[in-house]
C-alpha cells in the first residue's frame, strides 16, 4: 500500500520523497520480519519464496549490524549464530523447494508447521495464528537474559507473524466469499439447461364432478 500522499507532512518540499520511502521500507520490513522465523518454524517452503527468505536475511543482517551499537549489552552474543542458522536453515528450504516433485505447494507459500504439531487435536490454522507466535513469545522470554536483542527481535517478529496469520485468515474468508457470490451470481445469469428426454405437462384444471342427488 502506498503512502497517501495528502498525508505528506513534506509535500511541497524538496524532501517530499523521505515519507513515502520510509513508508515502503518499514512496509518491507513489516514484511519480512515473519520469514525470520517461520524458517525455524515451518517445512515444505513453496518453490518462489525465496525472494521472501532473501528479505528476511537482509532485515536480520541490518538487525544485526544495528545490535553492535546498542545499548543492550548480551552476555552471550546470540544474534550472529541466529543469523547464521537462518542462511543455513533458509537455503536449504529454498533448494528442496526448487527440486521438489509431485507435491501440490503454493509457489509463495511460507511453509507449514512441522509434523509434530499433529499430535495435537489441533488444526494447522489454529497453531499458526496462535501457538508459533506465543511459542516464539515463551522463547524471547528465554532469551533475555543471555541476548536482550535477539529477545526483542523475536517479540516482534511473534507479533508481525500473528498479524500476518491473521491478514491471511481475513483474506481467505473474503477470497471464499466472493467465489461463492461470483457462483451465485453465475447460476442467476445462465439458464439452467434442460435435461435430455425431459418434458413438460400441461396443467389443466379438473372437470366438474356431476353427483347425482337421490
Amino acid at each position: 500500500m502506498k503512502f497517501p500522499p495528502a498525508l505528506n507532512p513534506l509535500r511541497g518540499t524538496q524532501i517530499a520523497w523521505l515519507i513515502p520511502l520510509s513508508w515502503a521500507i518499514l512496509e518491507c520490513a513489516a514484511v519480512a520480519a515473519p520469514s525470520t522465523i517461520e524458517v525455524f518454524l515451518h517445512h515444505r517452503f513453496g518453490a518462489r519464496s525465496g525472494q521472501a527468505l532473501l528479505k528476511g536475511f537482509l532485515l536480520l543482517l541490518f538487525v544485526c549490524a544495528l545490535s553492535r551499537h546498542s545499548d543492550l549489552q548480551a552476555t552471550v552474543p546470540l544474534f550472529p549464530v541466529y543469523l547464521f542458522a537462518y542462511i543455513v536453515i533458509a537455503a536449504g528450504h529454498w533448494f528442496i523447494s526448487q527440486f521438489r516433485q509431485g507435491d501440490q505447494i503454493h509457489s509463495y507459500s511460507s511453509g507449514e508447521p512441522w509434523p509434530f504439531w499433529r499430535e495435537l487435536p489441533l488444526d494447522t490454522t489454529t497453531v499458526k495464528q496462535y501457538l508459533e507466535p506465543v511459542l516464539c513469545c515463551l522463547i524471547a522470554c528465554l532469551m533475555v537474559l543471555l541476548d536482550p536483542v535477539l529477545a526483542c527481535w523475536l517479540s516482534v517478529a511473534a507479533i508481525a507473524l500473528f498479524i500476518k496469520a491473521q491478514v491471511q485468515r481475513a483474506g481467505f474468508r473474503t477470497r471464499r466469499l466472493d467465489a461463492i457470490d461470483n457462483r451465485v451470481e453465475t447460476e442467476r445469469l445462465v439458464p439452467r439447461p434442460r435435461a435430455e428426454g425431459e418434458t413438460f405437462v400441461e396443467a389443466r384444471p379438473a372437470p366438474p364432478i356431476n353427483r347425482r342427488v337421490p
